[in-house]
């Protein structure tokens, strides 16, 4: 797949490939653990609560025009550095942002494979469109959250 994506012809999913990379080494670099959000104060958790809302509305509009957001534009959305969306997310949504996006595409891939029709659109396609790249990795993650597989909401 590395191969396809590389080639002139395919620039978007080598940029996409690209900043996939890039937000994969800032989530290596930066993942932090919080497990004491229940221990934190009102106002600190509507402080979460506020920034999870407006992370959530920044990405669902960006994928609304299938630009994929990144954990860097959603801080500047936001307004708040990595580390208060890394906490914010854990305190409200008891995830990271990056698993929190990754599940936001997947919903958005089902929603697409079910609009689609199998003779025009392929599972590869829509994935990719939505930042899939590693397509078995996909399928499995789409598997356990939709409890069937991609090809299968493809064909129903």
């Amino acid at each position: 797949w590395f191969k396809v994506a590389a080639m002139p012809g395919n620039i978007v999913e080598a940029t996409v490939m690209r900043r996939l990379l890039f937000q994969t080494m800032l989530q290596i670099a930066t993942t932090t653990t919080q497990d004491n959000a229940s221990t934190l104060p009102a106002a600190a958790r509507l402080r979460a609560l506020r920034i999870c809302r407006d992370a959530r509305t920044f990405a669902e509009n960006r994928l609304e025009t299938e630009d994929l957001p990144t954990i860097v534009e959603l801080c500047a959305a936001v307004g708040v550095s990595e580390r208060r969306l890394q906490y914010a997310f854990r305190t409200y949504a008891e995830m990271s942002p990056l698993v929190y996006l990754r599940k936001l595409r997947l919903n958005r891939v089902r929603t697409a494979l079910m609009q689609a029709s199998p003779s025009e659109m392929t599972v590869t396609a829509v994935a990719m469109r939505y930042g899939f790249l590693h397509l078995s990795r996909f399928a499995q993650d789409y598997k356990r959250v939709f409890d069937e597989a991609p090809s299968v909401t493809l064909a129903s």
